[in-house]
Formats: structure tokens, C-alpha cells, sequence
């Protein structure tokens, strides 16, 4: 019997990984459509996998332009077999390519203004969200939007912030500012919004069950969820959750 199916008796989905060669082995793929009814690609729907330098750096509207190539077969695999994907992940510090901050999409050029910064992200995070809702209609059900953005340690954050926010070797914080993790989320609700489409919008990090973590992590939170105003006034709910990152081996 599929694992997926004893996990629909409580109410959830039971996912595994793949990724471009994974899902194109058929031993791995058979056995990962059979037991899950959710996948999560490792490293091909972020961003530095879905970045294309050269050609945004000669795209007329100064904007980043996107190679889908190795995501869409992917996602066009999993929905051949009608299992549902988790997009992870929009926004993440970590192995971001560095020429996305910089003028002219150059690896030596200057890092660019918060501003023109602002516009690449949102502009990114909705180009994205609609490709994949567009092409492949209700496949991905939810997006991780934020990666890990939460120190391990006070010694990594700024003093004061109950966010605990990284800041070093974070060209997100650096370029964009303290509230990055909150823009993320409001360009990625708008974007579900306008295009009227039942995805659900997480944060996700590791050690979360670690008491000083887990309280940075609640804040985050927070902070999102009342970073922008409805037109009622009322605070938008723009982040639907908390992804528990772990890995277990032998």
C-alpha cells in the first residue's frame, strides 16, 4: 500500500525530493510516484538555478529573464503521474548568485540601489509564481518563500532584532534591507492574488524545535503578517505557515 495513502487517514501529504536526474531514472521515479503524492525539486526551482545571466543582462527593460528548461520537465513529470509539488523556494541567502544585485546583471559591476533591487524581486517572484500556476495549473499547491533567514546565534544578527535575522554573507538583507524577508512575502501574495489561485505561501528554516530559534521564527512571522494593510486597514495575512526543515539519514 502506498505510504501517502496511510498519511491521507491524518489529513496530510507524505513528499520525497527528486531532481533533474532523479526524476528522469525510472527506478527512482516509479517508486517516489508511487509512495508520495508530493515532491519537492532540491535545487531547481531556486533561483540561482533558474537565473539566466546572460540573458538578463541583455534584456531592454533591465529586468532578470528565467531558463525554466530542467524545472519544466520536472514539474511536467510529476503531473504526468498527478502528484502535487511543493515550489521551494523563492528567496534563499544561501549560494544566491551574486550578479543578480549588481548593475547591469555584471559580476563586477555595482551592487544596485534597494530600489531598482525592489523591482528585480517582485518582478522575479511574480514572473516565477505565474509561469509555473500558468503552464501548470494547480500542480504546486504551496511555496516555501523564504529560506532559512533566522541566525543559529545572536553572533550572526544584528543586536535587538527579535527576528533574529542573518545579516552576514546575505546580499538579501545587504541590498534590499532588514525587511526583505517581509517584501518576499507581500510581492509573492499579491502575485497569488492577482491571479486567483488557492497556493499557500510558508516560511522555512532548520532547528526550529530549538526554544531561542523557534521564538525568532514567531516573530518573523508576525512581523509579515502584519507588514501590509488590506483596504479595510486590517493587517493581510501573507505567510500561511511554518516549514520544519530536517534531514534524516543512517
Amino acid at each position: 500500500q502506498p505510504l501517502a495513502k496511510l498519511a491521507e487517514k491524518h489529513g496530510f501529504k507524505l513528499g520525497t525530493v527528486t531532481n533533474f536526474d532523479k526524476t528522469f531514472r525510472e527506478d527512482y521515479f516509479k517508486l517516489a510516484t508511487y509512495h508520495f503524492n508530493s515532491l519537492t525539486a532540491s535545487n531547481e526551482f531556486k533561483a540561482y538555478s533558474l537565473l539566466n545571466q546572460m540573458e538578463s543582462s541583455k534584456n531592454p527593460n533591465g529586468m532578470p529573464v528565467m531558463d525554466y528548461t530542467k524545472a519544466d520537465q520536472i514539474i511536467s513529470k510529476a503531473r504526468e503521474k498527478g502528484i502535487k509539488m511543493r515550489g521551494h523556494v523563492l528567496v534563499w541567502h544561501a549560494f544566491m548568485s551574486d550578479w543578480f544585485f549588481r548593475e547591469g546583471y555584471e559580476n563586477n559591476g555595482k551592487y544596485v540601489s534597494k530600489e531598482v533591487m525592489q523591482k528585480r524581486l517582485q518582478y522575479y517572484i511574480e514572473q516565477v509564481i505565474t509561469h509555473f500556476e500558468t503552464k501548470y495549473p494547480g500542480t504546486i499547491y504551496c511555496w516555501d518563500v523564504v529560506n532559512e533567514a533566522v541566525a543559529d546565534n545572536a553572533a550572526e544578527a544584528l543586536k535587538d532584532d527579535k527576528r533574529n535575522l542573518r545579516v552576514k554573507n546575505n546580499k538579501f538583507y545587504d541590498v534590499l534591507g532588514p525587511d526583505y524577508v517581509e517584501q518576499s512575502f507581500l510581492y509573492a501574495k499579491d502575485t497569488i492574488e492577482k491571479l486567483g489561485v488557492d497556493v499557500k505561501l510558508y516560511y522555512n528554516d532548520y532547528n526550529a524545535f530549538f526554544a531561542n530559534k523557534r521564538d525568532a521564527i514567531l516573530n518573523l512571522v508576525s512581523s509579515v503578517n502584519s507588514y501590509a494593510k488590506d483596504a479595510s486597514g486590517n493587517n493581510r495575512k501573507l505567510c500561511d505557515g511554518v516549514g520544519m526543515q530536517g534531514y534524516i539519514g543512517g
